[in-house]
């Protein structure tokens, strides 16, 4: 899946030069909690509303209020992320993971196209572990050397189980870590295959949780 596909097109922009009180105003008349910052078309920044409130709240408690002066351009965050339409969702998951990225731009020749937020991204991944539509998929955690993965998915195949989905951690050393969600009503005959065809040393399994 891509950025293009579940991006949220419901978004607004607003210039750095306007009042601080502007963005403030469009995000409440909009319910909308951010607004994407451009220079012309081009995304610079972008202003939330709690920072908004937070900025206009620092600047009436000043000696002089300076609440009606300030700008978007001096309150926005400037490391907005900028991602095209065909970016892929595991993409996204890792530069949010890795990085703390709570909000994407999704732009096309400079020119914005949608949103994706970190809420967007744990909704799709909801969804697709399968957690929804069904209460009783057990699951495997796994834990284990990245040469064996492709041992171990042979053995759950071997046990008739039906995998639903797979993810896996990109790994920093030569240990991966991995989520197995079963097509099955039971995963013990599974975890008793690899806990005694593969060595513990190499390999732990976590007792499956049903969701």
């Amino acid at each position: 899946m891509f950025a293009r596909e579940f991006m949220d097109r419901n978004f607004s922009t607003i210039n750095g030069n306007a009042l601080i009180s502007e963005a403030d105003k469009i995000m409440r008349n909009s319910k909308l909690r951010q607004l994407l910052v451009v220079d012309g078309s081009k995304v610079v920044g972008l202003i939330d509303h709690r920072l908004a409130k937070e900025r206009i709240r620092q600047a009436m408690k000043s000696e002089a209020d300076l609440s009606d002066q300030l700008k978007v351009k001096d309150a926005m965050r400037r490391n907005v992320v900028c991602v095209t339409p065909d970016t892929p969702v595991e993409k996204l998951m890792a530069i949010g993971q890795n990085y703390g990225v709570g909000t994407f731009a999704v732009i096309k020749d400079d020119l914005p196209l949608g949103v994706i937020t970190m809420m967007d991204l744990i909704k799709f991944a909801i969804q697709d572990f399968g957690f929804v539509g069904s209460s009783n998929r057990p699951c495997l955690f796994i834990r284990c050397e990245e040469k064996l993965l492709p041992r171990i998915l042979d053995i759950v195949n071997r046990t008739g189980a039906q995998i639903l989905t797979l993810h896996h951690v990109i790994p920093h050393n030569k240990t991966r870590s991995c989520t197995i969600y079963l097509d099955t009503d039971s995963a013990e005959e599974i975890v008793d295959a690899l806990m005694s065809t593969l060595a513990h040393r190499e390999y732990r399994a976590e007792e499956p949780v049903t969701i």
